[in-house]
């Protein structure tokens, strides 16, 4: 990986770190994985979010799962709906595990070639 990769990626997590300070929010974080942990609730139930640098990629990950699991005897139901929700997203979708019943939002973006500012997160 080259030293400019590197460094973008890195002052991409910074803003990242940055623009959730400025909203209050309390967050672990891992400078080493350029990764970032914390909750918020949202208006029907607490989310946990992840958000990760990728320097290879030059792209932010978002994740979100769900902190529920689809029964076993509602995993085939599970799927369609999932499948109908991330169908109507603008951006971001939601992948299904059917082994599990887990769901997770996921969302990306790249950084590559561009100047990212606090607006991004």
């Amino acid at each position: 990986m080259d030293e400019k990769s590197i460094e973008k990626a890195v002052e991409v997590y910074f803003t990242l770190c940055q623009a959730i300070e400025s909203r209050g929010w309390t967050f672990d974080r891992n400078d080493e994985k350029l990764t970032v942990d914390f909750q918020v609730n949202g208006e029907d139930l607490p989310m946990t979010c992840v958000i990760m640098v990728d320097i290879e990629r030059q792209m932010v990950r978002f994740f979100s799962p769900m902190p529920f699991k689809m029964c076993e005897d509602k995993r085939v139901e599970g799927a369609v709906a999932v499948c109908a929700s991330s169908y109507g997203m603008a951006d971001g979708n939601f992948i299904y595990d059917i082994g599990t019943g887990s769901i997770t939002f996921k969302m990306t973006a790249s950084f590559m070639n561009r100047t990212v500012g606090e607006g991004l997160f």
